[in-house]
């Protein structure tokens, strides 16, 4: 695994508000302060999602190749 994700990267980077509205603080009264957590809460959901699918499939895996290497012993 380790071995696949050597040369597999990507890079985060956090903008400031002044970068995202064109150098602008946003002085919006309807805003919604908590967007950015929200956004990030859904991102943690996928890849809570992801992460529990991949177990599950290499899990699911193993213990098919474990069943077919006892039966052909």
């Amino acid at each position: 695994m380790s071995r696949f994700l050597k040369n597999r990267s990507f890079a985060v980077k956090v903008l400031k508000d002044e970068d995202i509205n064109g150098g602008a603080p946003d002085n919006d009264p309807n805003r919604n302060p908590f967007e950015g957590v929200e956004i990030a809460a859904a991102y943690a959901e996928v890849a809570k999602e992801f992460v529990t699918h991949a177990a599950l499939t290499i899990s699911g895996v193993w213990a098919a190749c474990k069943i077919v290497e006892r039966i052909c012993r």
